[in-house]
């Protein structure tokens, strides 16, 4: 009984925990945040860590392309830089959204461990089964929505490496390093959510498969 009654008071701490913390997480200062990275809990982990490194990444990028294009305004990248920074913007976003769905699928995973030991009818089950599948598909796609973005924001820099100013090929160099651990950490997280979870949407399934065969652009980016 008792263990029943903390997996009902897990499932509930985590369904309100996906709600409250995505906005928790936005409103911390960089030592709130490392902080919270390192407390005794599920989330923040690499996920929205990932998250925060690309966003990080993809600024160096844009901090590089700019300070270049100071010198030089009509051979600026402008419609890249737009999509930089909206690129940055979403990765900020995906920062709360993973913390969200994390949290999420871990609400249903302890209420289906309830319903499992108090011998729940068919209805209930499939119910419990059709949320978990929900947050199982939202905790997928997240990463994959982050590998996707960066991928994308890698490749549309290519043409543009050798507009970098020789004293920013530095932070460039960082920018790009940090943008592929990202995807790496990513790609990792919807690995273990596929095997862990079992299969997903065959949708996901065909962006993972897209992805996994692209030709990755870092070491290209990165040799300036």
């Amino acid at each position: 009984q008792k263990a029943v009654t903390n997996k009902v008071w897990e499932a509930f701490f985590y369904a309100i925990a996906a709600v409250a913390a995505p906005h928790l997480v936005l409103s911390e200062n960089l030592t709130g945040f490392a902080d919270a990275t390192a407390a005794s809990l599920p989330t923040p982990g690499g996920g929205p860590l990932a998250g925060v490194i690309a966003a990080h990444g993809i600024g160096l990028l844009e901090m590089s392309l700019g300070i270049g294009a100071l010198s030089a305004p009509e051979n600026g990248p402008t419609d890249l830089m737009l999509k930089l920074t909206e690129a940055r913007g979403w990765l900020v976003g995906c920062v709360r959204d993973d913390v969200n769905a994390y949290c999420g699928l871990l609400s249903s995973v302890y209420a289906r461990g309830v319903g499992a030991n108090e011998g729940q009818n068919a209805a209930t089950a499939a119910a419990q089964e059709t949320e978990y599948r929900r947050w199982l598909r939202r905790v997928t796609e997240v990463p994959l929505r982050v590998a996707e973005v960066i991928t994308g924001a890698g490749v549309a820099c290519l043409p543009y490496k050798k507009q970098i100013k020789h004293s920013l090929r530095g932070d460039w160099v960082a920018g790009v390093k940090l943008l592929r651990t990202a995807v790496e950490i990513s790609r990792k997280n919807i690995a273990i959510n596929t095997q862990d979870g079992g299969r997903v949407a065959s949708d996901l399934e065909v962006r993972v498969t897209r992805l996994r065969d692209m030709d990755p652009p870092w070491e290209d980016l990165g040799d300036i």
